[in-house]
Formats: C-alpha cells, structure tokens, sequence
C-alpha cells in the first residue's frame, strides 16, 4: 500500500503581476495588428497597466501598514486619502514623507490612466447628431467617442515607461522601511541575491518581465512542512 504524505502550504498571490503580464502581451499584440484594430488593444494595455499600479499599491501597503489595509474601503473612502491617490498619499507618509513630483512624468501619466479607467469604468451612451461635408466617393468621417483623447499608441507605450520607472525610482529611497520592503517585492526587477536570502529556489520570485509565458510570476509558494 502506497504511503500517504500530507503538506502544510502557505503563500502569497500576486495579482499586481498578472495584471502585469496581461499588459504586456496586450502590447505586443498591438504592436503586430493593423492600424484601425489597435485601439482596442491599446484601451486594454493602458487599463492593465492603471490596474497593475493599483493593485500593487494595495500589494505594498499591506505590508507597509496592514492595520490600515484591514479597513481600506472605509479608510480611503474619506479625506485627504480617497482612492488611489490617497493609497499613495499614505504609503509615502508612512514611508518617510516620499516626495513625488506630481507636475510631471510619470507621475502625470498614472493620472491620464486613473482618468481613462473612469472614463471606462462610468461608461454612459453617447448620443451624438450632425451634418458633415465629405467627398461623395469617401464615406464621411465617424464620431469621436472621446476614446482618442485617452487612448493612443504612444500614450500606451508610455503607460509602460513611466509606470514601472514610477515604481522603481519612487519607491526606491534610502529609508528602512521603503528599502526593505521595495527590495523584497517590487514586481519589476529582483534584486540578484534575493532567492539565496530569501532561501527560495530560483524561478519563485523572478522579475515581472523574465516571465512572459506560461510560467507566471503570479504567486509565491512556500511549504512549511510536510511528513
């Protein structure tokens, strides 16, 4: 008769990485379509990459300040920390009073992002009604829903550029509680001694963009016993 073995598991899983991927295949697939299709792909690269900074924000500040994250709905329902901005309000409070230059890239990028995931996300129809000039031999220009105001292949680009270099120069400060917290779990880049002082095996904690595929960089599993 076969032996049986039991095994405690505990882990954790990243979701901020695969919103992560997910925007960088949206990308690349943007990238090889036609002209006229690759709206669509970059409105889900640019909203993957707005979901991907939130989500890690959440990420990091259940480790930075999990009392506050226990509550977070009521918490950053009111002022001066409503929503996103306010997340990151308090996350760089707690981690020594960070400053971020809100008058520029990236962190205005993030902003046109939090616009656009509104935009989507409070969808309403559109009435729209006009007479247009046009060429009897060219079918007349269509109506503009708003969309190309938010939406364009070098804004998707850059949603990409600037969102990482948000989180990895932004983050990155010589303070105790930033470094140690951002040198464990930033999802971009591990740093290269992280699995041997972690005792991980290699491939458990690899960086967001070393594992576009099958193999993603979504969870980490560790078992605590087994017999």
């Amino acid at each position: 008769m076969a032996k049986k073995s039991t095994t405690k598991i505990e882990g954790e899983y990243f979701t901020h990485k695969v919103l992560w991927q997910c925007a960088l295949h949206q990308m690349e697939a943007g990238r090889s379509t036609n002209k006229g299709g690759r709206l669509y792909f970059d409105m889900a690269t640019m909203l993957m990459v707005f979901l991907t900074y939130e989500a890690y924000l959440n990420f990091l500040g259940n480790h930075v300040a999990p009392e506050i994250w226990r509550n977070e709905r009521i918490y950053f329902s009111k002022p001066p920390y409503v929503g996103v901005n306010g997340k990151l309000k308090k996350i760089l409070e707690v981690c020594g009073n960070i400053n971020v230059d809100k008058g520029k890239r990236p962190y205005q990028t993030i902003q046109e992002l939090r616009k656009l995931r509104d935009f989507l996300s409070h969808g309403k129809p559109i009435k729209f009604g006009k007479t247009i000039s046009h060429h009897v031999d060219h079918d007349p220009p269509l109506f503009d829903t708003g969309l190309s105001k938010y939406i364009t292949p070098r804004k998707a680009e850059r949603a990409i550029k600037d969102t990482e270099q948000f989180i990895d120069v932004h983050h990155i400060k010589p303070n105790a509680v930033v470094f140690h917290v951002v040198n464990v779990f930033v999802p971009f880049r591990v740093p290269p001694d992280l699995h041997s002082r972690l005792g991980l095996a290699p491939g458990e904690l690899q960086g967001i963009r070393d594992q576009i595929g099958e193999h993603l960089p979504d969870h980490c599993v560790v078992a605590l016993c087994s017999r």
